[in-house]
């Protein structure tokens, strides 16, 4: 949310997205430092140095370090990315229609469980009978390569100018909507609280603004009911 907003308000879409990107595979490739000292000495034993002699290996204490900094980047850059990557790819086929835009998401959405499917596969097979460096390779390399090539289409984007946050425009109407709940305009009960923000009605957005945030309050029930599913979801991870 927070990303979106930055996005939408100040940098765009693109820079937002590379700019996350280059945070992501810092964070990445510094999990990848805190990963070298975890070498396979046999078919099913990890021996981790942390009580080796510090001319061969990182301390614990920089690797705490690291690791902890390196989350909080990955993190970070996850945050930039999901919150903009889908409506930027939406962007690049808008105007070919509805149809368009609905095929885009089918698609991304495939792919991400794809990729999903590899990593929990492939990537931690390596990570589980090689060692965990290896598989922190992979995954560094493959954003060090998603970024490149990212950057390489950037002439062939089409990247909207940051033009005003929707949540600030979302926020605005229900506060302007509450501000106004007890008024009546011309003796007319409003039969929605948030007709109040209407400009025909003594508001200041239009009637499609406020149907859209309508819309939005609708779908909250379905949102919420996504904490459910992402918190089952992380317990696979763990």
């Amino acid at each position: 949310m927070f990303f979106g907003w930055i996005a939408d308000s100040f940098w765009g879409r693109y820079n937002t997205i590379y700019t996350c990107s280059l945070v992501y595979t810092v964070g990445t490739f510094l999990i990848i430092v805190v990963a070298a000292d975890d070498i396979k000495r046999s078919k099913n034993i990890y021996v981790r140095y942390m009580h080796c002699d510090k001319k061969d290996c990182i301390s614990p204490a920089v690797k705490i370090t690291f690791f902890s900094f390196g989350l909080i980047l990955i993190a970070l850059g996850t945050g930039g990315i999901k919150a903009n990557v889908s409506p930027f790819g939406a962007d690049q086929v808008q105007n070919d229609g509805p149809r368009a835009v609905q095929r885009f998401f089918n698609w991304f959405y495939w792919f991400i469980n794809i990729g999903s499917f590899i990593a929990f596969t492939g990537v931690v097979y390596v990570q589980q009978n090689i060692s965990f460096f290896c598989g922190y390779v992979i995954i560094g390399l493959s954003i060090l390569l998603t970024v490149i090539m990212f950057l390489l289409g950037r002439n062939k984007y089409i990247a909207k100018p940051p033009g005003g946050s929707i949540l600030v425009d979302t926020l605005k109407i229900i506060s302007q909507a509450l501000k106004n709940r007890r008024n009546s305009i011309q003796g007319y009960s409003l039969g929605s609280w948030l007709d109040r923000a209407k400009v025909r009605y003594g508001g200041s957005f239009s009637d499609s603004q406020v149907e859209d945030v309508r819309s939005l309050l609708r779908l909250l029930p379905v949102f919420l009911m996504f904490i459910m599913y992402w918190t089952i979801y992380s317990q696979v991870k763990l």
